[in-house]
């Protein structure tokens, strides 16, 4: 019998907030320079508009599919109890994996249409 203090979910879920802090980190300085840029008013499409765009239209969507996974656990947690399958580090990250794929090629729509553009005007 193994005696430890340390569960063996612990460990993945903390590289997995390590992973998610760092991201928030740059999405945030992401914003501080997009921030940076509006404030020297410059009028000319810079060749990091359409990343910060793409990234614009990531972020919101993985915030929201991140509630919407904590939501469909504690769901499924209560509902169907007894089906260990949901309850599995398995379900989890495939979960997660599909959303993290959703999120990312969601935005390919706008992004090779060309209908991100840069409109100063704005």
């Amino acid at each position: 019998m193994r005696n430890s203090l340390i569960e063996d979910w612990f460990i993945p879920i903390d590289i997995l907030m390590i992973i998610c802090s760092s991201l928030v980190i740059c999405l945030t300085s992401l914003f501080v320079w997009l921030i940076f840029l509006d404030r020297k008013q410059i009028e000319y499409q810079d060749s990091l508009c359409v990343f910060r765009a793409y990234l614009t239209y990531i972020s919101p969507g993985l915030i929201k599919y991140s509630f919407f996974i904590q939501a469909l656990h504690r769901y499924l947690s209560v509902v169907y109890r007894r089906h260990l399958f949901f309850k599995s580090k398995r379900f989890m990250f495939l979960i997660i994996c599909l959303t993290w794929i959703f999120c990312l090629f969601y935005p390919f729509v706008y992004l090779f249409s060309n209908e991100i553009i840069y409109n100063a005007d704005n």
